[in-house]
């Protein structure tokens, strides 16, 4: 709704069955966006067809799921300012059919079609036997780094990050071609711990600007999902063990 309390139009995102009529720069409204999930903001089981993203539609189903992230910034939690999104969701190899997952934290423009991309001297070459084009994702990451931690907070102040929650114990790909194997299960099992807060977290400062991590501070438990805010130059956390933390600026 407008501020007015009129309806916004929300249009439907077509299938990509016919790659001729697929025409992805055309999904998204970009004066319709905001950021909004399909399954609700309460939604903490991130399971792998539902995600936050910053646009105006989202194509959902078992074959819809993978389309929208690649028009749209999208992520299992997000933050904004007024020109870009940041996001920690999975990297663009994963929106398809897939078992394992990676995800990592970027930013990217609120409106990708503005965004020019950098062009590839050497496109990959069109395998033997194949019909199907696959098109070109419109997000484009200014910036996009790796994460040893699952953040289920994330607060922007300024221009610095704050994000919070399990550490990331797992390689999905490397784990998903030896779920047998007994250490592999070993470590899914800790992963599991730890994404429960059993194995307490951490808290990171971010560069906005370039990713770069600034500080970590360790912690005896996680933050419920989407569970901290900041005001008035402190960070407050929601944790799962139902306690609210306080915290300021090391003197």
């Amino acid at each position: 709704f407008d501020l007015d309390g009129k309806r916004l139009p929300i249009k439907p995102l077509p299938h990509a069955r016919n790659p001729e009529k697929f025409s992805m720069p055309t999904k998204q409204d970009p004066a319709l966006a905001h950021l909004f999930s399909p399954t609700g903001f309460l939604d903490d089981t991130w399971w792998h067809r539902t995600y936050w993203i910053y646009g105006s539609r989202f194509l959902g189903g078992w074959a819809g799921y993978s389309q929208a992230g690649k028009v749209a910034p999208g992520g299992k939690i997000m933050v904004f300012d007024d020109d870009n999104v940041y996001s920690f969701g999975r990297k663009p190899r994963y929106y398809r059919w897939t078992t394992p997952i990676e995800h990592h934290l970027f930013r990217a423009a609120k409106n990708p079609s503005a965004t020019k991309k950098p062009v590839d001297p050497k496109p990959a070459a069109k395998k033997p036997g194949t019909t199907r084009k696959r098109p070109t994702p419109l997000v484009h990451h200014d910036w996009a780094k790796d994460l040893s931690l699952f953040p289920r907070g994330m607060v922007l102040a300024g221009d610095t990050l704050f994000l919070a929650g399990p550490a990331d114990l797992v390689n999905e790909d490397l784990a998903a071609k030896g779920l047998q194997n007994a250490q592999v299960q070993k470590q899914l099992e800790k992963q599991k711990q730890a994404y429960q807060g059993r194995s307490g977290g951490t808290l990171w400062a971010v560069s906005a600007i370039d990713g770069q991590k600034l500080s970590e501070l360790r912690l005896d438990t996680i933050p419920v999902f989407d569970g901290m805010i900041a005001a008035n130059g402190r960070l407050y956390i929601a944790t799962q063990d139902g306690r609210v933390l306080c915290m300021s600026a090391a003197k």
